[in-house]
């Protein structure tokens, strides 16, 4: 299978909402943080609204691997920018409200649990890698 590695378009973003749950299925966590079939159903819907904001803003980004063939969408990553100075700023923590087809008791315990981990592995400032070849 040969692969095309592209930006997404909007009529893209169900698809990969599709692969990422496909990706977690096994996880226990997400199905301990969304039980139930509506539950995953909304999970489908934040994964797209995401997915379309990391096309839309200018410090997030989303690339797709597609199949050279079909063009269905295989997998994809996202990221975020951080630019020079904005590590050095608090940002305001905004918490999701979830709807009752989510587990908020699981959701933001664990949201806390990797900002915390996230921050003691590359610490609070901005951190960047060049690579010269």
């Amino acid at each position: 299978m040969s692969l095309i590695l592209c930006t997404p378009s909007e009529a893209d973003v169900s698809a990969v909402s599709t692969v990422h749950l496909r990706a977690m299925d096994e996880n226990l966590l997400t199905h301990a943080q969304f039980p139930s079939p509506e539950g995953l159903r909304f999970f489908h819907g934040w994964l797209e609204r995401n997915t379309l904001e990391h096309l839309r803003d200018g410090d997030k980004g989303v690339l797709v691997a597609k199949d050279g063939e079909t063009g269905e969408v295989v997998s994809f990553v996202k990221w975020l920018v951080h630019r020079p100075g904005e590590g050095e700023q608090e940002q305001e923590q905004v918490e999701e409200e979830w709807p009752e087809v989510a587990r908020a008791e699981y959701l933001d315990p664990y949201a806390a649990l990797t900002e915390r981990v996230r921050e003691r592995a590359v610490g609070k400032e901005a951190a960047y890698y060049r690579e010269f070849g």
